[in-house]
C-alpha cells in the first residue's frame, strides 16, 4: 500500500454515514461522563501523609483534606512558614499519629520553647466556627500564646484555640 493512501484511508472512513454517527454517539458519551465527573465532586474528602512542617501545615489548611496521618515527630520552634497564631482550621479535619513512625509510639509536636531568655509565642490551631478537629496518638508540647492572646483581648492561651 502506498504511504499517501494510509493517509486517505481514515477520510474515506469517516466520510460513511454509520461511521460518522457512531464517532458522535462516543463524542457524546464522553462528553456526558466528563460534565458529569465535573459536576459531582467526590463525597468524602482525602487522607494524606505528613511527614514536616510545610505537609502538616499546606494539610491543615486545605479545605478538601480531612484526615492526615502524621508519620514523624514534627518541631515547630522556629518555623519560617508556621503562622504564630496557628493554622486555621474551617473544616472537618482528623489528625492522626502513626506509632511506628513516631519517638515513643505517641507523634510529637513541639510547638514553642519556653525559655525565658528568648520567648516564643506560637499556637498549633485556630478552629473557627464550623471547624472541627479530632486529634490522635499526638501530643501537642509547648503551646504558648501569652503575647497573642494578650493583643487580641483574650487571656494566656496554649497550643489550640477553639473560637466557636
Amino acid at each position: 500500500m502506498h504511504p499517501r493512501s494510509l493517509l486517505a484511508a481514515p477520510l474515506v472512513m469517516a466520510a460513511s454515514p454509520s461511521r460518522e454517527r457512531a464517532s458522535l454517539r462516543l463524542l457524546q458519551a464522553a462528553l456526558l461522563c466528563w460534565l458529569t465527573l465535573r459536576a459531582c465532586p467526590p463525597a468524602e474528602g482525602r487522607r494524606v501523609r505528613a511527614v514536616n512542617e510545610r505537609e502538616l501545615k499546606l494539610a491543615l489548611e486545605d479545605a478538601d483534606v480531612d484526615e492526615i496521618e502524621l508519620v514523624a515527630d514534627v518541631d515547630l520552634e522556629g518555623s519560617d512558614i508556621w503562622p504564630l497564631s496557628g493554622c486555621v482550621i474551617t473544616s472537618k479535619k482528623t489528625l492522626e499519629g502513626v506509632a511506628r513512625y513516631c519517638g515513643d509510639g505517641v507523634c510529637e509536636i513541639r510547638i514553642s520553647t519556653h525559655d525565658r531568655q528568648r520567648p516564643q509565642d506560637r499556637r498549633f490551631v485556630h478552629v473557627l466556627e464550623g471547624g472541627n478537629l479530632t486529634v490522635r496518638n499526638v501530643r501537642l508540647k509547648d503551646g504558648n500564646s501569652e503575647l497573642i492572646s494578650t493583643l487580641a483581648g483574650g487571656g494566656v492561651g496554649g497550643a489550640v484555640f477553639a473560637d466557636l
